[in-house]
């Protein structure tokens, strides 16, 4: 993302980090539980390995906070570029906040043994390019977190798929096209809204092409599962034929 795009996402976050963190914090917990679990099973860790972690995106602190039940005695550096979401984020032994941008990385190369990207990815909308430039952004930013990860180091990952019928990424270009359109607000918003595009646009992609932008970012998938989710008729009728959450643990290649 350019500046502009930076400062329009902190603007939002700093805004409604209250309201954020607070309308999904139950629906947080449970997944993030579930992503643990997923990770205990396929990462083979001690729970006394005293892992350094980063978490991109770290918002409200909610998933360090339950890595560390886990892993008690790793450390976690919560990255976020809004100041208003880390504030947020409960003060604790071995969890510690900055503030700073995933594809600008103040750290030395290979200091973390784990880094966790959660719902991040689909907000890395490009200016030009449109969604192929946008996925390619994707693939870069992935790439890129391999000189800040340690031998053998791990991604650990969750994000969001929506497939569609006839073609699986026909609504994902579509919401992409509406949300970062520049026709009248009153055409957009609601839809905006309702996908919470933080003001810059929306770029989801399918179960195949998160497979697809893995393997060209350069990592092995160690294990993935996936959480579908119920589509109501309206979505369906809207072209939606799958949606859910997925989660992947990655090793560089």
């Amino acid at each position: 993302m350019n500046n502009s795009r930076i400062s329009t996402v902190r603007q939002y976050f700093d805004e409604y980090s209250d309201e954020y963190v607070d309308l999904r914090l139950n629906n947080l917990v449970a997944l993030h539980r579930k992503k643990n679990a997923f990770f205990n099973l396929h990462a083979h860790y001690n729970s006394a390995a005293p892992l350094r972690v980063l978490d991109i995106g770290s918002g409200g602190g909610i998933w360090p906070d339950l890595f560390l039940e886990d892993y008690p005695l790793s450390q976690i550096v919560c990255l976020d570029i809004s100041l208003g979401m880390l504030r947020r984020n409960r003060s604790r032994p071995r969890k510690y906040a900055a503030v700073g941008d995933g594809k600008q990385l103040p750290f030395p190369k290979s200091c973390f043994d784990l880094i966790n990207l959660d719902s991040l990815m689909h907000h890395l909308v490009v200016d030009r390019g449109g969604y192929l430039g946008t996925i390619l952004n994707i693939i870069e930013f992935l790439g890129s977190l391999k000189s800040v990860l340690r031998p053998r180091g791990k991604l650990i990952i969750s994000e969001v798929y929506h497939e569609s019928y006839i073609r699986d990424d026909m609504v994902n270009r579509l919401l992409f096209i509406v949300s970062t359109s520049t026709l009248p607000r009153l055409l957009t918003h609601p839809i905006r809204r309702f996908i919470r595009t933080q003001g810059i646009g929306i770029c989801f992609l399918s179960r195949k092409q998160w497979f697809w932008v893995i393997a060209r970012s350069g990592y092995r998938v160690e294990g993935w599962k996936e959480l579908k989710w119920d589509i109501p008729f309206l979505r369906r009728l809207a072209g939606f034929k799958a949606s859910g959450d997925i989660f992947f643990l990655l090793s560089p290649i």
